[in-house]
């Protein structure tokens, strides 16, 4: 996804400082509504849900389930603590979905 979403922006600009510049004010805010900063839980109902279009949030939601999922010695719950609850599988199918729509978007 990470592949798609910075050939969709070199493919978008011309020079190479545009790109650079349009792509750290696309990232920053998939940072921010990630859920890795702030929880999801506590995200205000009007602007949560830029959440759903940051990816960073579906590959921090898989990290942790594949990493504290089954573990009985895990301290962390990530469904209750983080409001991470979609899963591993429907994690992985929304980075490979907004990976497949940036490369279709670079290809137009």
């Amino acid at each position: 996804m990470s592949h798609s979403l910075g050939y969709c922006m070199s493919t978008s600009f011309s020079d190479l400082e545009s790109a650079t510049i349009v792509t750290q004010f696309t990232v920053v805010p998939f940072l921010l509504f990630s859920g890795f900063l702030k929880n999801v839980h506590n995200m205000a109902g009007w602007i949560g849900w830029i959440q759903y279009l940051s990816p960073l949030r579906y590959s921090i939601e898989a990290m942790l389930k594949n990493e504290f999922i089954n573990n009985k010695k895990a301290f962390l719950n990530a469904d209750e603590e983080y409001g991470m609850n979609l899963g591993f599988l429907n994690c992985l199918l929304c980075l490979f979905l907004i990976g497949t729509f940036l490369r279709i978007v670079e290809g137009v």
